[in-house]
């Protein structure tokens, strides 16, 4: 990684001061229950389902210890989505972290990432269903595939400097199309049909992902 403070480790930084502050708590069990119970009922009847009074009943908490702890239901998906965005970079494999990248590293990376996502994806795909409704939670939800955008970019870059991609190709605009779509592949084969596996995801995707960076399809 450069010398200077990396995507992840910012991400990192981020997300430990989001958890520092839930543990400072009054109530930190209720934290952990409500944002258990908001997954649950995402994962089971997507954003329809999902209210206060919902997350209530499955959390067992009154309606004073949730607005303790949140100001609405937004701020519990958003709280859903913070240790999800977290664990799927770390799972991004090592060309995310500083692996000089090649056509070789390709599938390994996506399949890292994907056998990641598979667990989360019904959660992943009601929250993205919602951001499509509320503008509130389509900015949230924008944020979760920006954090993945920037980081392709921020690799991209670093081995155009490398001379392992090409300094030609558009970083942000690559690194934009590619996270977008891969959004879109993961919500169809992993999301709540389940239509494919995590190999599914990475045997589509490594060929464009290969062919974009790399200027050659897949061995």
């Amino acid at each position: 990684m450069p010398a200077t403070l990396g995507f992840c480790d910012m991400l990192s930084q981020g997300l430990s001061s989001v958890t520092h502050g839930a543990a400072q708590s009054p109530v930190p069990r209720h934290h952990e229950a409500i944002c258990q119970a908001a997954a649950q009922i995402l994962t089971e009847a997507g954003m329809a389902g999902l209210s206060v009074s919902a997350v209530m009943a499955r959390a067992g908490v009154s309606r004073t210890a949730f607005y303790r702890v949140f100001d609405d239901i937004y701020a519990v998906v958003e709280a859903v989505l913070h240790p999800i965005t977290a664990e799927l970079v770390a799972a991004s494999g090592d060309w995310f972290r500083g692996q000089t990248g090649s056509p070789d590293v390709v599938h390994g990376n996506l399949l890292s990432f994907a056998r990641a996502y598979h667990p989360h994806g019904p959660t992943l795909e009601a929250i993205s269903v919602g951001a499509a409704l509320d503008p509130g939670l389509r900015a949230t939800w924008d944020s979760f595939i920006d954090a993945f955008r920037d980081q392709t970019q921020a690799a991209i870059t670093r081995d155009q400097h490398a001379g392992a991609i090409d300094a030609a190709l558009d970083a942000h605009g690559a690194a934009q199309a590619l996270s977008w779509m891969g959004e879109q592949t993961a919500l169809r084969i992993m999301g709540s049909r389940q239509a494919g596996t995590p190999e599914d995801y990475a045997d589509l995707l490594t060929p464009i992902w290969t062919r974009t960076l790399f200027g050659i399809p897949s061995l």
